[in-house]
Formats: structure tokens, C-alpha cells, sequence
């Protein structure tokens, strides 16, 4: 399910998991990712951590980190995620600065209940709202567009971010577990990329 189809693979596309490992993905931070039934999988409510900083946060929160980087495409990925979950899907990660962070990126959020920016939107960049789309509880699929500053994100096939930003040309892919708002349960599956080629 996780690897291409041959007519998928002829229009240039790419799985960016193999449904059983984490190969060419890198580990940030404090939560454990497992691959469960083909889903690369993080449950960060059931890994408390001691209170840190001034907030005494006792939830960890981590990231996996594609080892490849990309600069224009489309790619699509399916999540599974609930309520009380903060993820997010991100792109044209740029190195990080911090070996604890995943640097500067485009943030695709993933919480349907977020105060400024709920699921389909661009942290930063664009916010559905007063729109919300309902994906917990389900498997739900993005659909994302990055080209030059054209930047499109799809949840379920509902347009809910088309917008032109400048900042990012390039970068990795990340997904993360655990923040904020929320330290509920995230899954990922069927993560296929397919680069843009640019005249």
C-alpha cells in the first residue's frame, strides 16, 4: 500500500516510506516513532517526560526528518489523527541550527481544534478559519502542491490553503508528534513525492 504503483512510478512519483522501517527518516526529539500496520506512528501522551523550562512541559514532543530534500512538487500523505492531537506535515525543512530542531520550515498543521490555525493550514502563512474541516477520528489525506512560491494544500480533496509565499525554496520533509495543544495519538502512511521539473 505504501509503495508506488507502476503507473504512478512512470509519472515520476516516489514512496518516501516503505511501510515496515524508518529508512530516510532522521529521529528529533524526544518521542519514539514505531511503524504499526504499515503507518509510521508516535502516541506521545504515553511517553510523559520530566517538567522542562519555564512552562514545565511534561509532554515530549518530536519530529522524523526525511534525509532527502526537495524543492518543487506534489506529494501526497495519509494521517490518522484525534481531537487532542498537534501535528503537523512539514516542508522545505532548511537545516537546522539547533541538532534538536527541525529548522525553518512550512508547517501543514494537523489539530482541528487549534485556536489560529487549524488542520490544512499554513502556520504562519495562511489560516482556514472561520473554516474548519473535520479529519480526526478517520484516515484523512493531504494533497500538497509546492511550486516556486505557489504553495496548495488539499485535506480530503477540499482546497483549504492556495496561497504564494517566498521565504522557502527548499528543504526536507518532517512530520511531527506531540505539541502545545495536544499529545494525542498521529499516524502517517502512503507518503509518495513527485518532483516538479521546472523549465
Amino acid at each position: 500500500m505504501n509503495e508506488v504503483t507502476t503507473a504512478e512510478a512512470k509519472a515520476g512519483w516516489v514512496s518516501l516510506f516503505d511501510g515496515k522501517t524508518l529508512n530516510g527518516w532522521n529521529v528529533i526529539g524526544g518521542v519514539r516513532w514505531t511503524v504499526v500496520d504499515g503507518a509510521l506512528s508516535a502516541e506521545p501522551a504515553s511517553q510523559p517526560i520530566a517538567p522542562t523550562g519555564d512552562s514545565k512541559q511534561t509532554w515530549p514532543q518530536g519530529f522524523l526528518r526525511s534525509a532527502a530534500n526537495f524543492s518543487n512538487f506534489e506529494m501526497t500523505a495519509e494521517f490518522w489523527s484525534a481531537e487532542d492531537t498537534n501535528s503537523g506535515l512539514f516542508i522545505r525543512c532548511a537545516q537546522p541550527a539547533n541538532p534538536g530542531s527541525l529548522g525553518g520550515c512550512y508547517e501543514i498543521n494537523i489539530s482541528d481544534p487549534h485556536a489560529t490555525t487549524p488542520t490544512g493550514g499554513i502556520v504562519g502563512v495562511h489560516s482556514p478559519l472561520p473554516y474548519r474541516i473535520k479529519s480526526a477520528g478517520k484516515w484523512s489525506r493531504f494533497d500538497v502542491l509546492a511550486d516556486g512560491p505557489h504553495l496548495v494544500v488539499k485535506v480530503n480533496g477540499e482546497t483549504l490553503t492556495d496561497v504564494r509565499d517566498e521565504k522557502l525554496k527548499d528543504g526536507a520533509i518532517g512530520m511531527q508528534a506531540g505539541g502545545p495543544t495536544g499529545s494525542g495519538p498521529i499516524k502517517f502512511r502512503n507518503i509518495k513525492i513527485r518532483p516538479l521539473k521546472r523549465n
